[in-house]
């Protein structure tokens, strides 16, 4: 009956008086640290309005007697703190997994971003607009980078990106001008998001990984210090608007391989440093202003038959351009599309094409010699041959043609 009575007693106390177990969700504070509980025994660091300087995040801690392992940094876990100036490095534990959305967003440290081997993802804007020093590794364990991940952020001398990394998202490394030396966008990526390398100026070296297949709009606009030949993988298939635009540094030919389907307009804009071309003959377009402004083209242009449209603009001021310019049966030819090519010698239109639009082929002194017609043409622009001042000859207006602007 006593014994009885004393496990009673003991299982009261214990009701009563113990703490409970943890629940998922639950806060709590451990040291200088707010936490939330993730479960498993698992814990991530929580939402912080003061942080310690220095930042120093452990690996596990303890509990109400339970240790605890953190896997997660959780979104906008430092980004209000009001104490955003650190000392020294930010070193992310080893047990750490994913670094979720504005965790460090806007924070400032003296010294470098030290990611561990085991970290999985880093997602949209973790490290916006953050300030460290040195060089940046990505782990390869990593295998995805989220939008504005690292966007606008400063002092990061150097780039080494992990060799599991699938996917680079839209605005990673914008504007991060302090990167410099090569960037090698590993074998294992397969796509480059939008803007993702925008404005990265101090880079002077690129290497596309061989299973690129997709690079969207403007993932490396205005990097003009790369340097030497640009080569595109034979993986590639599509690439969005601007991808290279004001890329000026680039020199030697481009080849755009016969597995490129697509590419959008003002790609390769003002890319003055190329020499010289070859398009993909899997092109069923040229983009509008696709080449515009690539001064340093030289020698003789050669359109796959596979093209039959041709945008605005797309050889707008390719006035390096040389030779004998033949044009397959395009439908569709824009705009100012060879405007102030004046390299060009002559040229020669395929039968099948039915209109040349306005300023096609204004300002193209170097053309000679008779210009011929097919019988298809039904509609020419206004000024579509204007200051074309070296044609000579009997120019024939086919039947189709009603009236001229």
């Amino acid at each position: 009956m006593i014994i009885r009575t004393i496990l009673l007693l003991i299982s009261l106390f214990l009701t009563f008086f113990v703490a409970p177990a943890l629940e998922v969700g639950d806060l709590f504070t451990v040291g200088d640290l707010k936490y939330k509980y993730i479960g498993n025994g698992e814990c991530a660091v929580g939402y912080n309005d003061i942080a310690p300087n220095p930042l120093i995040i452990p690996s596990t801690i303890t509990y109400e007697g339970e240790t605890l392992t953190i896997t997660r940094i959780n979104s906008r876990a430092f980004e209000f703190a009001s104490n955003k100036q650190f000392t020294g490095d930010l070193v992310i534990p080893p047990t750490v997994k994913a670094i979720e959305q504005y965790a460090f967003m806007g924070c400032k440290f003296s010294g470098k971003l030290i990611l561990p081997e085991g970290l999985k993802v880093i997602e949209n804007n973790a490290f916006r607009s953050t300030v460290f020093s040195g060089h940046l590794t990505i782990p390869n364990s990593l295998i995805s980078i989220g939008y504005n991940a690292f966007s606008f952020s400063k002092g990061f001398t150097g780039l080494t990106l992990g060799n599991s990394l699938l996917d680079i998202g839209g605005g990673a490394f914008l504007s991060c001008g302090s990167l410099k030396g090569d960037l090698i966008i590993p074998e294992s990526v397969t796509s480059i998001g939008e803007e993702a390398f925008k404005e990265c100026t101090g880079f002077t070296g690129l290497t596309l990984g061989n299973s690129v297949d997709t690079i969207y709009d403007g993932a490396f606009y205005g990097c003009n210090n790369f340097r030497g030949e640009l080569i595109l993988p034979e993986s590639l298939k599509r690439m969005g608007k601007r991808v290279f635009q004001n890329c000026s540094g680039f020199t030697g030919h481009l080849r755009i391989p016969d597995s490129v389907t697509f590419f959008d307009s003002y790609t390769f804009r003002n890319c003055s440093g190329f020499t010289g071309v070859t398009l993909s003959n899997s092109l069923v377009l040229i983009p509008g202003n696709a080449f515009c402004d690539c001064t340093g083209l030289t020698g003789e242009l050669k359109i796959p038959k596979t093209v039959d449209r041709i945008y605005g603009g797309a050889f707008y001021n390719c006035s390096g351009l040389t030779g004998h310019l033949h044009l397959p049966a395009t439908k569709i030819m824009g705009g100012n599309i060879f405007q102030n090519c004046s390299g060009f010698t002559s040229v020669t239109f395929e039968n099948g094409l039915d209109s040349i639009a306005h300023h096609s082929f204004y300002g193209c002194t170097g053309l000679t010699g008779e210009l011929k017609f097919p019988e298809t043409v039904s509609f020419i622009g206004e000024g579509a041959f204007a200051n074309c001042t070296g044609l000579s000859g009997e120019l024939k207006i086919p039947d189709l043609v009603t009236s001229l602007e």
